[in-house]
């Protein structure tokens, strides 16, 4: 089941993130679930385990959804209260260290 939801918040979010004062349902849910595969990505560059709901979750495919998200003025502040900023900054971090490999590493 919770493979179904997260799946279909990064679908909704990559369709209608951008737009403002969308009517996603249960957005800032939907927010936090986003940043909690972006969480389980980064957490694969570290080498610890990336999955969740049985899928292992790599940048690259949670990234733009939430680049959607953060087009909409509507939609930062709830991606800030989500953790996405702390999320990020991890992200800049494995790869400033050199943990993350390359860019391939990003990828599917």
């Amino acid at each position: 089941h919770e493979i179904l939801v997260a799946r279909t918040a990064m679908a909704l979010a990559g369709l209608m993130g951008r737009l403002e004062f969308s009517s996603l349902p249960r957005k800032k849910a939907m927010m936090k679930l986003c940043v909690g595969c972006l969480e389980h990505a980064i957490n694969r560059l570290e080498g610890k385990n990336g999955m969740f709901g049985n899928v292992l979750w790599t940048c690259s495919v949670v990234l733009y959804p939430l680049y959607q998200l953060s087009i909409a003025d509507s939609n930062k502040q709830d991606l800030v209260d989500a953790g996405v900023v702390e999320e990020l900054l991890r992200l800049v971090r494995v790869w400033k260290q050199g943990e993350g490999g390359g860019t391939r590493d990003l990828e599917w």
